[in-house]
């Protein structure tokens, strides 16, 4: 009886990816440190199991391109030939031929490998080849390259019956690869629907148990005791079984991390300048998600950096630096969210470059003067550049615009900070996660909103000596001898019930992307964890929400997105929140 692989094939397909994953992570190490025989070995391995398996479900051009580079790796280990910059460039290509040709055979296609291309790797098995691919050479396979870097590499699964050869199997290869520890981990690969599967079924169980919650507090029956340390117990389950699901999502970020080395590394050959990456806080999890989504907007502020920032190596020694520049990409923890961090040690933003171009642009009225925060905002606008001519790398005014809209549309935020001479570092804050969100509910007239507690510093009730008047920002209030502009969530929302003056609501201090402001509420009403709703999937974006949120007795809580709120005021004419007593204007300025 035939056995049928069909069932096997796309968790093969899947491993091939994680192997072409550590193929490029090991080729780039193996760069700066030739003579590593055990990392040659392990790229050996990895280049077998494909080829292995690829016979056996009848893939040829991979199998194909998989033994050529099998074979120059086996003249790598056994020393007939050097590990040089010309052989890891064609291993590289090599490496992208590979993708292609992943991606034609999951979508049933029939490309074939480049016959140049395992022409150049048959040549490069010998010492006396020179392999360096010719520049303008087109890909492997007719397929278009990928604008992005690869998916994000998935936990590791046992091969299929018959898609290796014993001698395949390569246990401690990822982790060769990437550094990681050699302690061998028990994985399972599931579907990514199946898991979003479960994370909103638990999120319904949440919604139904708030509802339970809410009932029983209505109803107060009689020796409610036992039933209430039961609903307790239940809600303590019911968060731990949340963590638990939303865990199974979460992926450490040194999976992009260790792609983006690709990106450096044929960024700084394209601008002929020197560059080393430094990876740091890869352990760092967050959604796998937002890890997916984060892959274009760091590859553009990585290209970014080494074009605009980096000076070339003429250029660093004349300046007292090493010759070799430096882009750190480092991830933490900031309390319910992710900080991502691309830093370089280059010249630092022109502020006057980027002063004339905005001038050019009608981006500033004349005779502004705006400040270095504003000048660095000017930078995400769209189509700004401040390339003298358009090459591969810039000019277009396509990428930092780019950068924002992902950034905003993962309800995170994007700051710059920049020393002339000294470099230029570009912060995201992000949501670990997508799913759920831990929210303080307030009021404004008859209806409830839920403010991210991540956004939200302190509350006060603003008493006449704190409140100001400023020409052209309108109310603040003095918090500590700093000035905070004093946003109206009501008129803000288009609310007509909101019907507390200052004195009489509650101020919401918070703070997003560095900007504080204060937020005039009616009240506040309650802490809980929230479960996301999109509202994009029925209606169009709208400033100043993120999404929704179903309450326990069914209603739909609005979920309020602190910048896009700060947006919302600053292009708002100044006007106060509402006309206060006549005593709240005593001593205002």
């Amino acid at each position: 009886m035939d056995l049928d692989l069909s069932q096997f094939r796309d968790a093969f397909l899947d491993e091939c990816d994680e192997n072409a994953s550590e193929i490029e992570a090991g080729l780039l190490q193996l760069e700066s440190a030739p003579d590593d025989g055990e990392r040659v070995h392990a790229l050996f391995r990895a280049a077998h199991s494909i080829k292995g398996g690829s016979g056996t479900f009848d893939l040829l051009a991979l199998e194909q391109l998989t033994h050529a580079m099998e074979n120059v790796f086996g003249a790598m280990r056994e020393a007939r030939v050097p590990v040089d910059a010309d052989r890891v460039t064609l291993l590289l290509r090599a490496t992208d031929g590979l993708r292609l040709l992943l991606a034609d055979a999951r979508a049933e296609g029939t490309a074939t490998a480049e016959s140049e291309l395992l022409t150049a790797l048959t040549a490069a098995e010998s010492v006396d080849a020179h392999a360096s691919p010719p520049a303008t050479s087109a890909p492997a396979t007719s397929a278009p390259a990928p604008s992005t870097p690869a998916p994000a590499a998935t936990p590791p699964v046992s091969a299929p019956p018959g898609a290796a050869s014993p001698d395949s199997a390569s246990p401690g290869t990822a982790e060769a690869a990437h550094g990681a520890s050699s302690e061998s981990r028990s994985t399972l690969r599931v579907a990514t629907e199946k898991v979003d599967e479960l994370v909103n079924l638990v999120g319904e169980l949440v919604i139904a148990q708030a509802a339970v919650r809410r009932q029983f507090d209505a109803l107060q029956p009689q020796d409610a005791e036992d039933l209430a340390t039961a609903l307790d117990h239940s809600q303590v389950c019911l968060h731990e079984l949340q963590q638990r699901a939303l865990s199974v999502r979460m992926v450490p970020v040194g999976t992009l991390f260790g792609r983006l080395s690709r990106v450096v590394r044929d960024a700084a050959e394209n601008c002929d300048k020197q560059v080393a990456l430094i990876a740091e806080g890869g352990d760092t999890e967050l959604d796998k998600t937002i890890v997916d989504a984060l892959a274009e907007p760091l590859t553009h502020l990585v290209r970014n950096a080494i074009d605009h920032g980096v000076e070339d190596a003429a250029r660093r020694t004349a300046r007292g630096k090493s010759p070799k520049g430096s882009l750190r990409l480092s991830a933490s923890y900031d309390g319910g969210a992710v900080l991502v961090e691309i830093a370089d040690d280059g010249q630092g933003l022109d502020g006057e470059a980027i002063l004339r171009r905005a001038q050019s642009a009608g981006l500033l009225a004349p005779g502004q003067e705006p400040t270095d925060d504003d000048l660095h905002e000017l930078i995400f606008a769209p189509g700004f550049s401040t390339a003298e001519q358009v090459t591969e790398m810039s000019g277009r005014g396509v990428g930092l615009d780019v950068v924002r809209n992902h950034v905003t549309s993962m309800n995170g935020s994007v700051t710059v900070h920049s020393a002339p001479g000294q470099g230029t570092t570009f912060r995201l804050r992000l949501p670990l996660t997508l799913a759920i969100i831990d929210g303080l509910l307030v009021g404004v007239g008859d209806r409830t909103y839920v403010l991210p507690v991540n956004d939200v510093v302190e509350t006060m009730r603003p008493t006449a000596a704190e409140l100001r008047t400023v020409l052209g920002r309108g109310t603040v209030i003095m918090l500590r001898d700093e000035p905070l502009p004093l946003l109206s969530l009501g008129h803000l929302l288009g609310r007509h019930d909101h019907d507390t003056t200052p004195l009489e609501g509650l101020a919401v201090i918070v703070e997003h992307a560095g900007e504080r402001s204060a937020l005039h509420v009616d009240r506040l009403l309650d802490r809980q964890e929230f479960v996301i709703r999109n509202l994009e999937t029925h209606y169009a974006r709208v400033e100043g929400l993120m999404g929704g949120a179903v309450m326990g007795d069914g209603s739909i809580a609005l979920i309020l997105d602190v910048g896009g709120l700060q947006r919302l005021h600053r292009h708002a004419a100044p006007q106060h929140v509402r006309d206060t007593p006549a005593e709240a204007h005593e001593g205002v300025a």
